[in-house]
């Protein structure tokens, strides 16, 4: 099972997804994956910003509305106002 970081970007409210490098072979030798995520964290996004780890299999596989996704309440929605802005496009 492997897990992953959600949080809406400060620029666009859009859902962001990263996905933490399990495989990185520059990964210190018995490094937890929670303390991997929580230095991917620290590194990576943005100060102060709301974030979840979440499961992987919680992001959704159809991703032809992705650029409406936004992050509520710790999971993946689709955003209606977004969605005629993608339709539009």
């Amino acid at each position: 099972m492997s897990h992953c970081v959600i949080y809406n970007s400060p620029k666009t409210g859009r859902a962001i997804v990263v996905y933490p490098a399990y495989n990185d072979l520059s990964r210190p030798a018995g490094d937890t994956d929670a303390a991997l995520i929580l230095r991917m964290v620290e590194r990576g996004l943005p100060a102060g910003v709301n974030y979840t780890v979440v499961d992987s299999s919680d992001i959704p596989t159809d991703r032809s509305q992705r650029q409406a996704w936004v992050v509520i309440d710790g999971t993946i929605e689709l955003d209606p106002e977004l969605i005629r802005v993608v339709d539009e496009d």
